[in-house]
């Protein structure tokens, strides 16, 4: 029988947070943690923070991985503190939250589906091979938002698998939309991604990548936080 190639499971958490109180970091989140808080000021961004770090943990729990908390290298970037092997990644968006877990380097964003008054520059800049590729396919057909997010949020997932950032959003480009199997090309994309689309809720767009040559065997999991009236 042919050998039967092992899969890399990719774990995936999601929940919303309307009407999360922020009470329920009193007894979760670490020193360093509330510090980062206290430098939040919008009550949106502050319950995102909250809930990032709570779903985190229950991720972790869920996936076998020990509970430990996100700390800031030295670039600013998000580690796990002592990962054991673990990868994970943050990604909020209005009213969701979302983590992806992984034994290889992973990335995910999340974006609501809204008008921008920015996307015809986007367009031009950082989606220029992206838009061109659009308007030979359909020419003066207005490129709806849902697709417009699906490009943004593949690339987003990429950057934060590899640790770049959005500055080098125009230096990639996107591949394999019109099949199903969308990767990153371009000077940049060395070694092995995969980038999955990934239904959390209406009215949102989600991507996820991990960078490994495994199959990833994506387990999506909605976690509820249950607040006390």
């Amino acid at each position: 029988m042919p050998d039967i190639a092992p899969a890399m499971p990719l774990w995936v958490g999601f929940t919303g947070i309307a009407g999360l109180p922020e009470s329920i970091g009193d007894a979760l989140l670490t020193g360093s943690e509330r510090q980062r808080l206290a430098r939040l000021h919008h009550p949106l961004g502050r319950r995102q923070f909250i809930a990032g770090r709570w779903l985190l943990r229950q991720l972790q729990r869920h996936a076998g991985a020990a509970q430990v908390p996100l700390i800031q290298a030295g670039d600013g970037k998000p580690s796990l503190a002592a990962s054991d092997g673990w990868h994970c990644n943050l990604a909020h968006s209005e009213e969701l939250v979302a983590c992806v877990l992984s034994r290889a380097p992973c990335g995910i964003d999340v974006e609501a589906i809204r008008p921008l008054a920015e996307m015809a520059g986007l367009l031009a800049h950082e989606f220029a091979s992206e838009w061109h590729d659009w308007q030979l396919r359909h020419g003066a057909r207005p490129l709806p938002a849902t697709e417009f997010y699906r490009w943004w949020t593949l690339k987003e997932a990429w950057l934060k698998a590899t640790g770049g950032n959005l500055a080098s959003m125009a230096q990639i480009r996107l591949a394999g939309l019109d099949n199903g199997t969308p990767h990153c090309a371009g000077p940049l994309a060395r070694g092995p991604q995969q980038l999955l689309e990934l239904e959390l809720r209406p009215g949102y767009r989600t991507a996820a990548c991990l960078l490994s040559d495994t199959v990833a065997t994506v387990h999506c999991v909605e976690f509820t936080i249950q607040t006390s009236t």
